[in-house]
Formats: structure tokens, sequence, C-alpha cells
């Protein structure tokens, strides 16, 4: 019987790798800095652009908490507290959830702290609407008397804000109720 020889076998020798193409980076755009400077964000509660508003605050049974410019157009707002009673939700919004409201007063009567106002704006009427009312029933399920809450002064750019309610989608009749 021959002898076996061993034969070598040729490996195949792998296909060069193609060099990557140099990646094409965009150029940094250079935002510059805009709104008010951190220093220029106080607004004393006299101030003319906020004072109507916090004198509706007071006749509501409320207190005005602070005001300030917003850091990004320098549009003036108001933190205040509000009766609870005195506040409603937009009527142009979905019905209230049981099982997020639940999950919200389970939250924050575990912390026993309202940490985020809800944002309002005053009707003529005096009533104060708010768009978050997932937040605002879950304070009344925990019995609280009174809400932080953040008004908008300017009533068309307040409708716009308040369509834009993220804590559940608002319903196509927003658009038109939100025009004015």
């Amino acid at each position: 019987m021959p002898a076996k020889t061993k034969t070598k076998t040729k490996r195949a020798t792998p296909a060069p790798k193609k060099k990557a193409a140099p990646r094409k980076t965009k150029a940094a755009v250079k935002i510059e800095p805009v709104g008010p400077a951190p220093n220029e964000l106080a607004l004393a509660l006299d101030d003319p652009s906020i004072a109507r508003l916090a004198d509706h605050v007071r006749e509501a049974g409320g207190a005005p908490l602070a005001a300030y410019r917003d850091p990004l157009g320098g549009h003036p707002l108001l933190l205040a507290s509000l009766p609870i009673e005195r506040i409603s939700p937009t009527s142009f919004q979905r019905d209230v959830s049981p099982a997020h409201v639940k999950k919200l007063a389970r939250a924050i009567g575990k912390t026993r702290r309202f940490l985020d106002p809800v944002i309002a704006i005053r009707e003529d009427d005096g009533r104060f609407l708010t768009p978050n009312d997932h937040r605002l029933t879950a304070m009344r399920e925990l019995g609280a008397r009174s809400i932080v809450t953040l008004l908008v002064p300017e009533r068309a750019v307040a409708y716009q804000i308040l369509a834009l309610n993220i804590e559940k989608a608002t319903c196509a009749s927003a658009r038109s109720k939100c025009a004015g």
C-alpha cells in the first residue's frame, strides 16, 4: 500500500478589502445664544406685562408666586397658585384616562410633591383653563385644595400652547377652537 502523502490545499485568498470612502461630515453649525441672559429673566409681580394677570389670580382667591420671562423668547409668564376648583380642563381634549390618572395620583401621592405646574390661561369670564387635565384630576383625587399653574398672559399664543398638550393628543376640532 503506497504511503499517503499530504497535499496542501491552497486556500482561496480573500478579496482585498475596499477602503471605506471617507465619511462626509456636515459643517458644524454654530448656534448663537438667544433669549435673555439668566439675570434678565426675573420680573416683578407689578411689571406692566404681568400685573393685570396677577390681579386676576388674587381675585380668584389664588396667589401670584413669581413672574419671569421665558428663557427662549423673553415672553412674560406668571407662576401662581390657584384654588383647584377655579381651574377647568379645556374643551378640546380627549377624555381622561383613568389608568393614567391613577398612575399620576400614585406617583404624586407617594412623593407628596407636585413638581410640574399645569399650564393655564385665564378666560374673559374669569375661569382658568388647562390642557393638563390628567394632573389636575390626579390632584383632585388626592384632595388638594390648590394647584400650581404656569399662566400664559397672551391669549392667542396661549391657545396654541393649549393645543400642543403633550399628555394627550388633541382632537381635530382643536384646530378650529384654537385658531382664535
